[in-house]
């Protein structure tokens, strides 16, 4: 019992710990529902995205909106890049249709415009 009581303090410490801008990388996020298999070989899934960077191929990544004053906004998720795409500065994360609006909505919201930071996970 003790230890997954430090285990969750240390989750939340982690998450309530601000994030600096300048340990991120710049970009923007698109969504994409396009099922099929990714360069890697896996199939399309939630929690899969795709970019140009190549050199992020295979990483993990955490996603977060850039807001319009370049701060650090709400995360919008955690994603393994399995798939590449053309733009290197562009993260096409993949959701089924059925939820696509809403990843888009997310991206938008606070005025982001679909603007985004990238930490690599790794």
């Amino acid at each position: 019992m003790r230890r997954a009581v430090i285990l969750v303090l240390i989750g939340i410490l982690t998450f309530s710990t601000p994030i600096k801008a300048q340990e991120l990388i710049k970009g923007h996020a698109t969504v994409y529902s396009l099922e099929g298999t990714t360069k890697m070989g896996t199939q399309t899934r939630v929690g899969v995205c795709a970019t140009g960077n190549k050199e992020l191929l295979g990483k993990q990544i955490v996603v977060y909106q850039r807001l319009p004053d370049n701060s650090v906004g709400n995360a919008i998720g955690i994603y393994t890049v399995e798939d590449t795409g053309c733009n290197p500065n562009v993260i096409d994360l993949w959701y089924p249709n059925r939820i696509k609006d809403k990843v888009i909505d997310r991206t938008y919201e606070n005025g982001c415009e679909g603007k985004i930071y990238i930490q690599i996970v790794e």
